[in-house]
């Protein structure tokens, strides 16, 4: 099924790409977190998109929605931080990225460093995501004695949600993302970050730019078709 098809048969389907991100965090669509978004692995939230994907949103079967190739674009994220396990109910109630880290904190120094990349995803609202995450156990079973669990938060426009975090995702590859893409399917994209960023890339590529008119009209049509099926709602 293409995208044509797909955006024909939108009236239909009711929970799509943006609102997965932020259902896949409820009791209601916890089935929809446990889906492989790659053969043969486990994930959640959008960054297992490849080329060819399947999975199942309210009872219906989206199938094998073939990547739009889009020009090349330039993605800028400035990072803010830092939050604990305990204080993250104080994060932006906004769209965005957010990484998970395996943290020590210094006592005398009063210092925190970052010991492992653990984790990075996005949502519509990374707050209410954060607050009930299914892998949320499995962050915290990769913490040694004397480590915590420590969060930061970039903001993201809604449009560029998906692209991002499968570019950062990509790039970084945390353990405990175990469904990372096989190619980026949104063309060519070049990432700068800022500000907290500890292991983490400041400046990286991934993808690659399609030349001619399919590279000029993919980055369009596909920013209109996303457009489309984050304004319908779950009924």
């Amino acid at each position: 099924m293409g995208l044509a098809l797909v955006l024909a048969d939108g009236a239909r389907l009711r929970c799509l790409i943006a609102t997965l991100h932020q259902q896949a965090c409820s009791n209601t669509f916890k089935e929809c977190a446990n889906v492989p978004l790659v053969p043969g692995t486990q994930g959640s939230g959008l960054a297992g998109i490849t080329s060819e994907f399947s999975f199942r949103v309210q009872g219906y079967l989206v199938t094998s929605l073939s990547a739009v190739t889009m020009a090349v674009q330039s993605l800028s994220i400035k990072f803010s931080g830092y939050w604990s396990e305990y204080n993250r109910g104080l994060m932006p109630r906004r769209a965005g990225v957010f990484c998970v880290y395996r943290a020590h904190f210094d006592d005398q120094s009063k210092t925190t460093t970052m010991r492992e990349l653990l984790h990075i995803g996005a949502a519509p609202n990374v707050n209410e995501c954060l607050a009930d995450h299914p892998q949320a156990e499995q962050w915290r079973a990769s913490l040694g004695p004397t480590d915590s669990l420590s969060f930061s938060y970039g903001s993201v426009a809604l449009p560029d949600l998906v692209a991002c975090e499968t570019a950062l995702v990509m790039q970084h590859r945390p353990r405990c993302n175990t469904a990372v893409p096989v190619v980026y399917p949104f063309g060519r994209a070049v990432l700068k970050l800022t500000h907290r960023t500890p292991l983490l890339q400041t400046r990286f590529t991934v993808g690659a730019a399609v030349p001619g008119v399919v590279g000029r009209l993919g980055g369009p049509l596909l920013r209109r078709g996303l457009d489309f099926l984050r304004s319908l709602q779950p009924g």
